[in-house]
């Protein structure tokens, strides 16, 4: 698609927004655009191998859920 029609097709999407829908996108853009500089960013090697190997953890079942570290996670100590 050519950059001025993902433009257009921009505008044809905001200008259908009601009020509560305007203000979720542009807080969204607004955050995309603080941090385009890291989403923007190509993956490394690296990265990309740590993303798989993850993954095949998942699959294998290797993990455990939230609802269960949180129970079983040490709590910091109250002040």
């Amino acid at each position: 698609m050519a950059h001025q029609e993902i433009k257009n097709n921009l505008h044809q999407l905001i200008d259908s927004f009601d009020s509560k829908t305007l203000t979720i996108a542009s807080n969204m853009l607004i955050e995309l655009n603080k941090h385009k500089n890291v989403y923007n960013k190509e993956i490394s090697d690296t990265e990309l191998q740590g993303i798989i190997s993850g993954l095949s953890d998942i699959e294998k079942g290797n993990y455990i859920t939230l609802d269960k570290f949180l129970k079983t996670k040490k709590q910091w100590p109250t002040l």
